[in-house]
């Protein structure tokens, strides 16, 4: 593995945990503070901002350290489009629930 390999796998790595970490806290502030719509404000907003930041950062940005290589260009595309589902899935999830809720 290269060097700038083991960086891009280190500032993800490090960016996943801090996104499972905030996830987590979300849930619990959600659970405990479910009438607090400023958090509920602030949650959705970073949901909302934080991952299309990440992917054009990371495919600006990060993808150039490694190569131009078009396969692995590619590769990057599907793997963000997958996260782009799943990341709109738990978007329109959030937004269901604070309706739901009476937000």
């Amino acid at each position: 593995m290269r060097k700038n390999e083991r960086l891009l796998w280190r500032i993800r790595s490090w960016v996943s945990i801090f996104g499972l970490f905030m996830a987590v806290l979300g849930a619990i502030m959600a659970y405990f503070n479910s009438t607090d719509h400023v958090w509920r404000m602030i949650n959705l907003i970073v949901w909302t901002l934080g991952p299309p930041i990440w992917f054009m950062v990371e495919y600006c940005y990060l993808y150039p350290l490694l190569d131009d290589d078009p396969a692995h260009k590619n590769d990057l595309k599907y793997g963000q489009g997958l996260a782009k589902a799943f990341w709109a899935g738990i978007g329109a999830l959030l937004i269901a629930i604070y309706k739901i809720q009476g937000g």
